[in-house]
């Protein structure tokens, strides 16, 4: 391996429900860790890219446009989690539009993107599946292996090399089922498996705060025994070194994801 990793899925505090990182917290953590290349994909929102091209522009780190979004399919009803990483600027003018006019869509609870629209961007952007909010996350899951064939058909079908699946390891409850079961998937289909680390703060010690700002958003207390923990104290900004520890038993995943930053 290369000693290099490039995060991939970051979260800033625009992501009002989840998010802790500023700005320029995501961008010295990336220059304090050597890390060449960082996506800022917050939820359903593309607020913070202004500030955030130019802080990492300013720093020399390659900053790349992306979204976290909710998708659906016309035939389901439900909508699951997806990552969009724009490939070049109109990449990301597109899926700035997209993501605008799900929020003017009062079709739904919220702003979700059907599929068949977001098939029309299939050249511009990558899209990547795989986080425990998606489609086949959910599926597998589930034990429901052949409708996460079909996710995965359906994306090849219109994202041809443009789709790609994600895998972490924050030590959350079902990422090892889940990497088990996607592993055999993946390679008969042929594609390729990045790491994220799905990054909400920037140090481990930073877990409890952020667990703060989830209740106050969420209307829990931290003393609650009925609150659900979805997340982990792993979720910060690792070194690319701490990234390559955590997969070293698959390097092939570490290179994949440096290749798609670039």
């Amino acid at each position: 391996m290369s000693g290099l990793f490039s995060h991939l899925r970051v979260s800033s505090e625009y992501s009002i429900t989840q998010g802790l990182l500023t700005i320029d917290q995501i961008v010295a953590s990336a220059k304090k860790n050597s890390v060449p290349s960082v996506a800022l994909t917050d939820q359903s929102n593309m607020f913070g890219l202004v500030k955030f091209f130019k802080k990492c522009e300013e720093s020399g780190i390659k900053p790349i446009s992306g979204a976290s979004i909710r998708c659906i399919f016309d035939d389901e009803q439900n909508a699951y989690e997806l990552l969009c990483l724009a490939k070049s600027n109109k990449g990301h003018k597109n899926l700035m539009k997209i993501i605008s006019n799900a929020h003017n869509n009062l079709d739904f609870n919220g702003p979700i993107i059907k599929f068949s629209e977001l098939k029309e961007l299939s050249n511009d952007i990558i899209a990547v599946s795989g986080g425990r909010g998606s489609h086949i996350f959910e599926y597998l899951k589930r034990n429901n292996t052949n409708d996460a064939k079909q996710i995965i058909n359906d994306f090849q079908k219109y994202f041809k090399d443009n789709f790609i699946i994600e895998v972490q390891r924050t030590y959350r409850p079902d990422e090892k089922e889940y990497f088990v079961n996607l592993l055999p998937l993946a390679e008969e289909n042929g594609i390729a498996l990045i790491a994220t680390n799905d990054v909400l703060f920037s140090n481990k010690d930073d877990y409890e705060i952020h667990e703060t700002k989830v209740c106050i958003n969420t209307g829990k207390t931290l003393n609650d025994i009925n609150r659900e923990k979805v997340f982990s104290e792993n979720q910060y900004f690792k070194s690319p070194s701490e990234m390559e520890d955590l997969f070293n038993d698959y390097p092939a995943i570490i290179d994949n994801t440096n290749e798609i930053s670039k």
